[in-house]
């Protein structure tokens, strides 16, 4: 079953951890355990919501890579909170050691990069609703798994006949229509 933990599984959570040090200039083990603390939070405050304004980007590696995540993300997190409990969760950085303004950029980063996570999930399937992904992130439902799976994972160069190592990581449950790579042959001579 995935969830949003799983992120860092794959080659987008690698790139979500390479930006977010570029961008806050602390050490990767401190912007991983930033994100261990606010990717649940920040999940369990979107519970509450029934939507979120649709951020335009290209794709999900594309924000994470090029666009402004950090001003992306406080758009969002101001829209999720009145000021005074956002000047609550900014505190929470303190429990892991985290200063300050940094786990407040760390919350940005997060909020950004969970709006275009979901809204990508939110394009594959237009009958899907917003709680639906919320939940399916937490861990709560597990019925988006190769949804999830879509959106972090771009083998643009592949066919997908064979699982990536990142799909498998998030452990991928194959479908009896699954093709494989080696079609009907059997081996012998």
């Amino acid at each position: 079953m995935a969830n949003i933990l799983d992120i860092f599984s794959t080659h987008t959570g690698e790139r979500l951890l390479r930006r977010s040090v570029a961008v806050c200039n602390i050490s990767k083990d401190k912007i991983h355990n930033g994100f261990i603390l606010a990717l649940p939070t920040i999940l369990a405050i979107m519970k509450k919501e029934k939507s979120l304004e649709k951020i335009e980007t290209g794709d999900l590696i594309h924000f994470i890579e090029e666009e402004d995540i950090i001003n992306t993300g406080e758009k969002v997190l101001h829209d999720l909170l009145e000021e005074e409990h956002l000047e609550k969760l900014k505190d929470f950085g303190a429990l892991i050691g985290i200063e300050h303004e940094n786990f407040v950029q760390i919350l940005h980063l997060t909020s950004g990069f969970l709006s275009v996570l979901i809204n990508e999930i939110l394009k594959k399937d237009t009958n899907l609703q917003f709680n639906e992904v919320v939940k399916n992130l937490t861990g709560e439902e597990n019925n988006l798994n190769r949804k999830f799976t879509q959106v972090l994972v771009k083998n643009s160069d592949s066919p997908g006949i064979v699982d990536s190592a990142e799909q498998i990581s998030l452990n991928r449950d194959n479908d009896k229509d699954d093709e494989s790579i080696l079609g009907g042959f059997t081996g012998g001579r």
